[in-house]
Order: C-alpha cells, then structure tokens, then sequence
C-alpha cells in the first residue's frame, strides 16, 4: 500500500515580507506632502531604480503605485513582474513585444510602445527613466502625464504601425518620425497643472521632469547623477528661499539706482553739450 510522505516542518519554508504603509500613488491622492517632502520622495524612488540599473536590471513597470512607502517613511520598489536582466548572455522573455508592450502604458515610453527594445534590449533603460520622469510629473501635478500627451486611439494605432514593421526596420522607422512627434506633442509645463508648487523650484523641477520625460530617446537623460544633482539644487534653493528673496530684492535694488545713475547722467552729458550748467538748472 502506497502511503503519501508527509513532510517534515523542517522541508517548509517561510518568507517574511515586510508590511507597507502604503504607496506613492495613494500619497498623491491624498495631497498631503509638500514641495520639499516630494523631492525627497522622489530622490528615493530614484536611488532604488539606479540600484536596479546598477545591477544591469530593468524594471519595465514604473509608476506611482509600484513603489511602496515603509512605516518608516522609506521607499521600496515592488511588483517586478516585468523586470529583466539585461547582459550578454540574457535571453528576451519574448521574441517580440510587437503590440504587446511591457507595463502601464501610461507610462511607458514611446519607444517601447514601439518596440525597440526588441532590437536593442538597453532600449529599456532608458524606458525606466521615462517613466520616473512622467511619475515626477504627477507628483508634483496629481496628473497622468501619458494622458495629456496621448489619447487611447494614438497608442492604439501607434502600436499596430510598429507591429507591422520587420523587426530589424523599426529603429529606422521609428528615428525618421519621432522628431516630429515630439515636437507635436511639446511637454507640459508643471506649473500650468500646478501652481501651488513654490514658485522658486517651479523652474528647477519643471526642467527636470522634461528632461526624463523627452518623447525623443535621443534628447532623455540616462544619468542619475544629473538627476540627483538638479534634486539637490532644488532642495537647496528651496531651504534657503528667504535668503535668495532678500539677495534678490537687493539686486533689484542695486539695479535701479545703476539704472537712475545711468539716466542722470545721460542729463548731464545733454546738458553740456547745449552749454548749458547742469548745477544751475538742476536749483
């Protein structure tokens, strides 16, 4: 008689998986972190994905609900359903995304819609950065940026364009159009969606998230170090707004009276060539 082999409680094994207070996307709904707190958040999200990047790693599904807020205030990135390792002895877990791209299409990138990354693997890293880049841009706005720069029809016909196209023609299809459609389709500035944010960072910010967020792969940053850089210029501008304030009240200051220097010259100067004395006509 067969009997079953039961198993020893030693022959299991147990996974203790952290509990999350939440995610970054409930944090935006909830609208609660001010302009200094998500530049914080968002330099951890960061560091997280350069981690990854480090390791030769891929993420493919960025976006706001994906990266997880710790009790302790921490940022961990979760879900990597899609992620992949991208060496020389790595094999695609498809041989072709054609329409069938990796992620919320929200907030991926143009290129991968597109499938490049079918071609040129590393095609994916910069994907990731896009989508942090769109990720910052809701942050700070509370606004889908994919939904501003694509309707569903876009994507859709986006995707059945590239599907169609020989795998080793799409990057040639693809540089002979995204020029043009990236100018078509200009970046919105942060500050139209969200005039809230402090005005001395509106610049900063704004220039950083467009920078990830280029349409065109060619004109998007793929390094962290500039992205940690404009972060802390941000931070540092904001915590020292009242200092920059009054340096540039004094400024304006010393601009007037260079200004009204100026002019009071050009009346003296008037005046001596006429002959006339500027002390005399001055009483």
């Amino acid at each position: 008689m067969n009997r079953s082999r039961s198993r020893s409680p030693s022959s299991f094994r147990t996974y203790v998986v952290e509990l999350a207070h939440g995610d970054v996307e409930e944090a935006i709904e909830a609208g609660k972190a001010d302009t200094e707190e998500k530049l914080l958040i968002f330099r951890q999200m960061c560091k997280t994905v350069q981690r990854i990047h480090r390791a030769r790693v891929v993420h493919r599904d960025l976006k706001p609900g994906n990266f997880l807020v710790m009790r302790d205030g921490t940022i961990r990135l979760s879900d990597f359903g899609t992620a992949r390792l991208i060496d020389d002895s790595s094999k695609p877990i498809l041989d072709d995304y054609a329409g069938l791209p990796p992620g919320d299409i929200r907030y991926t990138a143009p290129e991968i819609i597109s499938s490049l990354h079918d071609i040129t693997p590393h095609f994916a890293f910069k994907g990731d950065i896009f989508s942090l880049g769109a990720t910052l841009f809701e942050l700070f706005t509370g606004t889908v940026l994919g939904n501003q720069l694509f309707d569903a029809q876009f994507q859709e016909d986006l995707l059945q364009h590239m599907a169609v196209i020989p795998r080793d023609k799409r990057r040639e299809a693809y540089d002979g159009f995204i020029t043009q459609m990236a100018d078509s389709r200009p970046l919105p500035n942060i500050e139209a969606y969200a005039p809230f944010v402090r005005r001395c960072v509106q610049p900063i910010i704004n220039d950083l998230y467009r920078t990830m967020a280029a349409l065109d792969y060619n004109k998007r940053t793929g390094d962290f170090e500039y992205v940690f850089l404009k972060i802390e210029q941000a931070l540092i501008v904001l915590r020292n707004e009242d200092k920059f304030r009054r340096w540039r009240e004094r400024r304006d200051v010393c601009r007037r009276n260079l200004e009204q220097k100026r002019e009071a010259l050009k009346v003296r100067f008037a005046l001596t060539r006429t002959g006339k004395s500027y002390d005399r006509d001055i009483r």
